[in-house]
């Protein structure tokens, strides 16, 4: 066990804080602004929103994917944004040249010869993967007493959700944004080796004290990449650099803005749509046929009633998943609101999709609720509880 480190996470937590805060002391002691904590307040939100803090996935139909030919493992076909790659492969290049030169240790297993062994996954593939924990944690948190319908099973599973949400949270967009939605699925992020991320000690040795660690960190400044201090070998592009910009316009695409538009789409359309299809499929695998169900004359044993997705459809209304929707989200976001915010927000937003359609008034929302004006560890956050420790 490291005295400085952490090598594993099987500590104390107060022994793993003090340790997190010297191992991210000693990485940011050079004070390179291409170390970046991706932890940290809005940062954590890099590449999983827009520039109104909505959630965003790339887009399968328009983004411009690329495979990378310095793949360690060239059988998986590890991709990433066609613009992010061709910066990769040119600092890999570079790499060679120094290491030809004599300029770089030939020798270091991560940082000579740079190879790919992790990139961009399709959201939706890890979604729904995701999806089979998150059954499981509402399995062990789930109270199915009295569940015989479907109108029983939403209360119940939206009360759960108030419990479980922060840990799990059941929507795409929420998901999306959640720290267990890696970075690398954005498509701007690569990892170049293969270690374990909670070894803080490997972290040190094999990467901040390698003797090519200085020509990495500038070559990744150089190139238009920053370095996760979190994961030392998690390369991210950086989209306000000149550099990345510079191999992004050679797709035309000349702004951030233009980056995201064309690249990215959001994700609670289609998700809103799939709802219905969701907890159909969430009452199925939860709630038996068969309960026993209290009544003023005792126990007795009830048949569960039975939904097909076109006769959960005909039943509820537009409005009644709706409802659902904005309850759900409030309960995934870090920001509060008061019940009488939430019954104002939703009865506007409904309202909308009554005199417009559901894209305008789900568009409208998760506009709304997204802004990170008291995201954890942002600047606002850290202002107002500097200002109420004052006030005391």
């Amino acid at each position: 066990m490291s005295d400085f480190y952490k090598d594993s996470n099987n500590e104390s937590s107060f022994k793993l804080f003090n340790k997190r805060v010297l191992y991210k002391s000693k990485v940011l002691e050079t004070n390179e602004s291409s170390l970046v904590d991706f932890s940290f307040a809005e940062k954590a939100l890099y590449g999983k929103v827009n520039r109104e803090f909505v959630p965003i996935t790339v887009s399968n139909r328009l983004a411009q994917l690329k495979g990378f030919r310095s793949s360690a493992e060239p059988q998986q076909n590890l991709q990433a944004l066609s613009f992010v790659v061709d910066a990769f492969e040119a600092m890999a290049q570079q790499f060679k040249k120094a290491q030809q030169l004599g300029k770089i240790s030939s020798n270091d297993t991560n940082l000579t010869n740079l190879k790919v062994y992790k990139s961009y996954v399709n959201d939706s593939i890890k979604y729904n993967d995701y999806q089979e924990k998150l059954t499981l944690s509402l399995k062990n948190n789930l109270n199915i007493n009295n569940i015989n319908n479907f109108d029983s099973f939403i209360k119940e599973l939206l009360s759960t959700l108030t419990i479980v949400t922060r840990s799990y949270p059941l929507s795409m967009p929420a998901y999306i944004k959640s720290r267990r939605n890696s970075i690398t699925n954005t498509g701007l992020a690569i990892e170049i080796a293969d270690v374990p991320y909670d070894n803080d000690e490997q972290k040190i040795s094999e990467f901040v004290n390698s003797k090519n660690w200085d020509f990495y960190v500038n070559a990744c400044n150089s190139y238009g990449f920053m370095i996760d201090i979190s994961a030392p070998w998690r390369l991210v592009a950086d989209l306000d650099s000149i550099a990345m910009i510079g191999y992004a316009s050679q797709y035309r695409l000349n702004t951030v803005n233009q980056i995201l538009g064309i690249n990215y789409k959001t994700t609670h359309i289609s998700y809103f749509q799939q709802l219905p299809l969701q907890l159909l499929n969430l009452y199925n695998n939860l709630i038996p046929r068969h309960q026993i169900v209290s009544s003023e004359c005792g126990a007795e044993v009830v048949q569960t009633e039975e939904y097909t997705l076109t006769s959960l459809t005909e039943k509820y209304s537009n409005n009644f998943f709706l409802d659902f929707y904005f309850n759900l989200r409030f309960s995934e976001e870090e920001k509060r609101f008061s019940d009488a915010e939430k019954n104002r927000i939703i009865k506007d937003c409904k309202e909308l999709a009554s005199a417009v359609n559901n894209q305008t008034a789900l568009n409208t929302f998760e506009r709304y609720i997204n802004q990170p004006f008291d995201y954890r560890g942002s600047l606002s956050y850290l202002t107002k509880a500097r200002r109420l420790r004052e006030d005391k």
